[in-house]
């Protein structure tokens, strides 16, 4: 199905980790590969476009990322451990890190609308 339509039933039912697996992925191989560029400001120079696009991409996988267990310095000790005191700053990492990770998101979503038709080679 992905040959045919560009995307298939298991995209769909979990789209927002399929989009921050290829969206940067897609935005990298742009950077290195692309030949146009906006041209206007701030993108004068194919340059600034490239490090745009990467730095876009970045935001979203450091989104991605900061969501994962690993990133969260209680997550060994709350595992190993029914503590409540220790549940409590898992918790509240994992919050911060989430609110971290959907700001990324949301910075990236905003990069990309504003220059949505420009995302070409």
């Amino acid at each position: 199905m992905r040959a045919k339509y560009g995307w298939c039933y298991s995209d769909v039912w979990d789209w927002d980790y399929w989009f921050m697996n290829v969206a940067p992925e897609m935005l990298r191989y742009l950077a290195k590969h692309g030949h146009a560029y906006p041209g206007y400001e701030p993108f004068e120079t194919p340059e600034k476009w490239r490090e745009w696009l990467k730095e876009t991409a970045d935001l979203i996988e450091t989104g991605k990322e900061d969501w994962q267990d690993e990133h969260n310095e209680y997550y060994e000790a709350y595992t190993d451990s029914w503590n409540e005191e220790l549940r409590s700053k898992y918790l509240d990492r994992a919050k911060e890190l989430g609110e971290q990770g959907d700001r990324n998101i949301r910075i990236a979503l905003g990069r990309i609308a504003e220059h949505f038709y420009t995302l070409w080679d």
